[in-house]
């Protein structure tokens, strides 16, 4: 599971609903993103464009136009930048789509200065979410 440090949860019951589905998602070989129902055109936010549970697209942050057309659309959430995946999910998505970028980072993790386990997870989960962002991997959508 990957989250944010800085929403404001409101609903704790249904944020902990949508992390154990998240979970029965990601434990059946889904990676997962949770999209949050935008309540207005918000032109600093990605959106995630989905049918049902499956992410059609990722689209960058829309002019305010762009952003109002896709409320209206109905099937547009904020990207709200959080994930939940199995690790060897993940890393079988970068050997198939990304395997140049999946070899760099086992070339450049041996020789990295990390000292503590704990900055090397969290520079591996940042580098690989940055390279599947870019690639639109993404499935199921958690609303």
């Amino acid at each position: 599971m990957v989250t944010t440090s800085d929403h404001l949860i409101k609903d704790q019951a249904a944020y902990e609903k949508a992390v154990f589905q998240a979970k029965e998602l990601a434990e059946a070989g889904n990676l997962v993103t949770f999209g949050i129902q935008p309540t207005y055109a918000e032109t600093g936010f990605g959106y995630i464009e989905a049918s049902g549970h499956d992410v059609l697209s990722f689209k960058e942050k829309p002019d305010v136009e762009t952003a109002q057309s896709y409320i209206e659309q109905g099937n547009y959430y904020w990207n709200s930048g959080m994930f939940c995946f199995k690790a060897g999910v993940l890393l079988k998505e970068l050997e198939k789509y990304s395997s140049e970028m999946l070899e760099a980072c086992r070339v450049a993790l041996p020789n990295s200065r990390i000292v503590r386990k704990s900055e090397l997870t969290m520079k591996r989960c940042r580098l690989f979410l940055k390279t599947l962002l870019t690639m639109q991997l993404w499935k199921n959508p958690i609303r």
